[in-house]
C-alpha cells in the first residue's frame, strides 16, 4: 500500500499552522528567512497553502496513485538533492519517494534548511518508520533524483552515471495571451509572474501578445502588484538604468520592465514580451522550444504542461517537473 495517511495528517497541521497559529507560522517566517531573505511571510505561506491544498488531500493523493498499481517490492535507497530558490522546493520528491515506501537520503539546500527539516521531523513524528537520512558521499544509494542548474546537471549526470537517475535543469515558463482574457485571468498571471519573485523554473518570464496588444494597460494591470523588497527593487533599479544607459526601449510597470525580445531574459525584473501575428506561430515557437520550457499559461491551446492563469506557481501532484514522471522512475527502479 502507498504510504498516503502521514502525509494527510500533515496537511491537516500545516492547516492548522496557517489559521489558528500566527506565532508558529511567524517563527517559520523568521528561521527561513535567516537562511534566505527571499523567503518573504508571503511567499511561505502561498507555498505551504499550495502544498497543502494541491499536495497533502486524500482525494488528490488516491487520484494521483492509482494510475501507478503498487508494487511490492523491496524498498530502495533514492538519494534528493534539492535545490533553495523557492521555499519547500524539493518536499515534491521527497513526497513521492517515501510514499512508495523507499528510504530518502536528502541533501538540503543550504537557502532552505529551515523549512525542509521542520517538515522532515514532523513527518518522522507522524510517522517514525518514515527513513529520511542524510546524503553523504558514501550513501548507499540505488537512484538519485536532483535538481538544479544545467552546470550542476551536468555534473551530476557524470556523478551518478552508474545508478539510475532523474536530473533537472535550468527551465522557464510562458504565458500566451490572446487578448480575450478576463481581469481576474490577469490578476491570475500577475501571481504566475511575480510569486517567488519570479524565481522558480514555473515563474512566467516570457508573454507572447499578439500583435497590436496593448502594453501599457498590461503593464498598468501587473503594476497593481507592488513589490517593495529592497533587493528586488534594487535589482529593479539597477537595470533600469542599465537599459536606459544602452538606449534600449522598454515600459516601466513601477517595479518591473517590460521589454520586447524574442528569446528569454535572464534578468530578474524584466518580463520579455513577444507579439504574434497568429496564436499557431508562437505555438510553433513554444513546441520548437519545449525543451527549455517548465510550463505554459493559456487558453488558447493545449500543451502537455499547460496550466490556468494564476496556477503556475501551484502545480498538481501529476503536473511532474520538466514532463519527468518521477513516479515511474521509481517504480523502475524498485523492479531492479
Amino acid at each position: 500500500m502507498y504510504r498516503i495517511a502521514p502525509f494527510v495528517r500533515l496537511g491537516r497541521i500545516i492547516d492548522r499552522i496557517l489559521v489558528d497559529r500566527p506565532a508558529v507560522f511567524d517563527e517559520l517566517v523568521r528561521l527561513a528567512q535567516a537562511e534566505n531573505p527571499w523567503f518573504t511571510a508571503e511567499n511561505v505561506r502561498s507555498t505551504l497553502t499550495a502544498i497543502s491544498e494541491k499536495m497533502l488531500q486524500q482525494e488528490k493523493l488516491t487520484q494521483w496513485l492509482k494510475v501507478y498499481p503498487f508494487a511490492d517490492s523491496a524498498p530502495k535507497n533514492i538519494g534528493i538533492v534539492m535545490a533553495g530558490n523557492i521555499p519547500l522546493v524539493g518536499f515534491f520528491d521527497l513526497l513521492c519517494v517515501l510514499v512508495s515506501g523507499h528510504r530518502a537520503y536528502v541533501k538540503l539546500s543550504s537557502k532552505d534548511r529551515a523549512l525542509m527539516s521542520r517538515a522532515i521531523r514532523a513527518l518522522q513524528h507522524i510517522d517514525p518508520t518514515l527513513t529520511v537520512l542524510p546524503f553523504q558521499e558514501n550513501s548507499p544509494v540505488q537512484g538519485v533524483i536532483a535538481t538544479g542548474n544545467n552546470n550542476t546537471n551536468r555534473y551530476f549526470s557524470g556523478l551518478y552515471s552508474h545508478i539510475p537517475h532523474l536530473l533537472r535543469g535550468s527551465r522557464k515558463s510562458v504565458a500566451l495571451l490572446t487578448g480575450g482574457e478576463s481581469e481576474a485571468d490577469l490578476r491570475g498571471l500577475s501571481h504566475d509572474v511575480f510569486d517567488g519573485f519570479g524565481m522558480g523554473c514555473r515563474s512566467v518570464s516570457k508573454i507572447f501578445v499578439p500583435a497590436g496588444y496593448d502594453l501599457c494597460a498590461l503593464a498598468e494591470c501587473l503594476g497593481q502588484r507592488n513589490i517593495t523588497h529592497p533587493n528586488y527593487v534594487n535589482a529593479y533599479r539597477h537595470h533600469k538604468i542599465l537599459l536606459q544607459m544602452r538606449g534600449t526601449s522598454f515600459i516601466d510597470g513601477g517595479f518591473f520592465l517590460l521589454r520586447e525580445c524574442i528569446g528569454f531574459s535572464e534578468t530578474l525584473p524584466e518580463l520579455i514580451y513577444t507579439p504574434y501575428r497568429s496564436v499557431e506561430e508562437a505555438q510553433q515557437w513554444i513546441t520548437t522550444n519545449d525543451i527549455h520550457l517548465q510550463c505554459v499559461v493559456t487558453t488558447a491551446f493545449e500543451h502537455p504542461r499547460r496550466v490556468d492563469f494564476g496556477q503556475a506557481q501551484h502545480p498538481e501532484l501529476w503536473d511532474y517537473p520538466d514532463g519527468k514522471d518521477v513516479m515511474a522512475f521509481l517504480r523502475s527502479i524498485g523492479s531492479l
